[in-house]
Parts: structure tokens; sequence; C-alpha cells
């Protein structure tokens, strides 16, 4: 469950765990605990608020979301689809390959084995 925080909350949060100095050379107040429990309590909303907007996305994406974790699942696929592995990356299907920005063009055997489960968010049917 995502904490609603409002849009101030959210603006402080980012400006005290990013601007504040860890320490006053002049012997004034640390500040370092208030900073790093502002920077845990920014990160941990930020990486709820990045997994809430990637479950919208793939679900206004495809309606649903399908898991593949086999090549020939994954084989099976029509040209043009793509899929989000399991570490976040994109990967497209073109001419029996599996392209992504990073990576050199890869087989479904090894993408299935390396990068799976993946999760389908586009087919070319789904247009």
């Amino acid at each position: 469950m995502t904490t609603k925080l409002s849009t101030e909350r959210i603006a402080d949060l980012y400006s005290w765990a990013t601007a504040w100095r860890s320490t006053d050379p002049d012997g004034g107040t640390d500040l370092s605990g208030l900073r790093a429990s502002n920077r845990a309590e920014f990160d941990t909303w930020l990486a709820a608020h990045d997994a809430e907007v990637k479950a919208d996305a793939l679900e206004a994406a495809t309606g649903r979301t399908v898991e593949l974790a086999t090549a020939t699942e994954l084989e099976a696929l029509p040209d043009r689809a793509a899929v989000i592995d399991k570490f976040g990356d994109v990967l497209h299907f073109r001419g029996g390959l599996w392209c992504s920005y990073e990576a050199q063009p890869m087989g479904s055997e090894w993408v299935a084995r390396k990068c799976g489960p993946v999760t389908v968010f586009y087919t070319p049917e789904a247009r």
C-alpha cells in the first residue's frame, strides 16, 4: 500500500534530503540524522510511487498483465511485441530476436533463462 503524501511533503522531503549539509563545519547543529531520515522516507515513497506508476501503465497498455517464463511462450508472441524483464528493462521482439536498448539481440531461450519471467505489455493486436 502506497502512503499518500501531499505534494508539499514530497517537495520538502526532496529538498531536505538533497540540500542539507550532513555536518556544520563551524560546530553548529549536526543535521545528518534528520537528513538521513528524510532521504529514507523520500526514497521509500519514490519506490512505491514508481511501482504504482509502472503497474498503472501496464494495465492501461494491455488491460491485463501476462507473465511468461519459457522460450516457447516467448516465441509464440507476434513480431513487434514488447515485454518488461525481471530487471525492469524493455525488450522488443523483432524478426525472431529480442532487442533491447542496451544489449545485443538475444534469442528467446536466453531471454527466458537470464531475464525471465517477463511481463507482456504490448502486442500488435492490442492497438
